[in-house]
């Protein structure tokens, strides 16, 4: 309910907004970032990644590889489980429809396509591992803003 005070009589008007946490028993935890992403809620909070899919929350989502931009394989295949405990500060779906999410973590820069991951890491040519937000450029590349400088990342 939404409570409206106007000249001291007050209103209660119907809220046109619903509780996600509330309606999928979730934990109250602070929210960085939203992103509808092939039908599913992908929420990105100070402690990892939250999917919202087919109505119910994700226990996992299987990746069929997940590796840095420079090749190195990550043993990890679960994004869910890769993501844990870590800081998402940003959530985006590009044109091309990748997933692109910012973290505060070593895998710094990721980018979710087709079941593949690609972490975009210091390694790999990052200014930073502390990625605060990514936007794409209406020319193509993705825009990624580190706590080190801004990173152009164009076709990988």
């Amino acid at each position: 309910m939404v409570y409206v005070f106007r000249q001291g009589v007050l209103k209660i008007v119907p809220s046109r907004f619903s509780d996600i946490f509330e309606r999928y028993r979730l934990k109250d935890e602070v929210v960085n970032s939203t992103c509808l992403y092939n039908d599913d809620l992908y929420i990105g909070k100070d402690k990892g990644l939250t999917v919202i899919h087919d109505k119910s929350v994700a226990d996992s989502l299987r990746m069929k590889s997940i590796k840095t931009a420079s090749g190195r394989k990550i043993k990890q295949r679960d994004l869910l489980k890769l993501l844990e405990d870590i800081k998402i500060r940003s959530i985006i779906c590009a044109q091309d429809n990748t997933l692109w999410i910012s973290t505060f973590s070593k895998y710094g820069l990721i980018s979710v396509k087709e079941s593949e991951v690609v972490c975009y890491t210091e390694e790999d040519g990052m200014p930073s591992s502390r990625v605060r937000a990514v936007a794409e450029s209406k020319d193509g590349p993705v825009l990624a803003a580190c706590t080190g400088g801004v990173a152009v990342v164009r076709d990988g």
